[in-house]
């Protein structure tokens, strides 16, 4: 398996971390555990994922919302 070389420009997983969107929340702590880098690369890939998760929950709640609203009418 060929993993990717890091990169000049890092992204760490603890300053993501600390970036969370409003809304969420942590699962779990890990105290003063090392820090994980990630590549430039592989740290978007993870914000797209996570923009992505974004996006379709949006979605589902606006998708309730019209079910809710509709299924009321008399």
């Amino acid at each position: 398996m060929n993993w990717p070389t890091p990169a000049a420009s890092r992204i760490s997983a603890r300053d993501q971390h600390r970036q969370a969107w409003p809304g969420t929340a942590s699962t779990t702590s890990l105290g003063d555990a090392g820090t994980v880098e990630l590549s430039r690369e592989t740290g978007q890939a993870v914000l797209d994922l996570r923009r992505d998760l974004i996006v379709d929950q949006a979605a589902l709640r606006a998708a309730q919302t019209y079910i809710r609203d509709v299924s009321q009418r008399p």
